[in-house]
């Protein structure tokens, strides 16, 4: 295998992207189809009711050349979490892999905290129309904080 450099290869902010996102194309991944490459990335909104971000996953088709854009996401790729979940203020990043015919994406999903900043746990989404839309495998994490975990401990010590 050789690398080429090939410099800036997608700027979200010449694109319409779903949830009013216009910002931040982070931690591409690529999902290799026959006559197209996939890339995911996570983007971000400002949520209007405080301001701060809210991180969403969006993708760009290429061809495998990596230069020509042969399409964008319109629609939610993965909404986020309901109120409360470990996914609530965002999805960042996602790693994809087929399987079975399926699409599997473990997600790092985040929500935001008083004593730390944000909190994180792992989780899983299943794509049956190759990676355009995910839905989550359940509404908590695959893998989350667990006693050994530090923000566990501040958050039972100050109860």
């Amino acid at each position: 295998m050789k690398w080429t450099k090939s410099g800036k290869i997608f700027d979200p902010g010449q694109h319409r992207l779903p949830n009013g996102c216009s910002q931040f194309a982070q931690s591409p991944q690529a999902l290799v189809r026959d006559d197209f490459v996939r890339i995911y990335f996570s983007t971000r909104a400002v949520d209007p009711a405080n301001g701060k971000y809210l991180s969403h996953i969006a993708y760009v088709d290429m061809r495998k050349n990596l230069r020509d854009i042969i399409g964008v996401s319109q629609q939610t790729v993965l909404p986020l979490g309901e109120l409360g979940c470990f996914d609530e203020h965002g999805i960042f990043p996602i790693n994809v892999l087929p399987h079975n015919g399926l699409v599997y994406a473990y997600t790092c999903g985040w929500n935001r905290r008083v004593s730390v900043s944000v909190d994180t746990a792992i989780g899983l989404a299943i794509s049956h129309d190759g990676g355009r839309t995910f839905a989550r495998h359940g509404s908590g994490p695959v893998l989350g904080p667990r006693c050994t975990n530090p923000a566990w401990w501040a958050t039972a010590s100050s109860r």
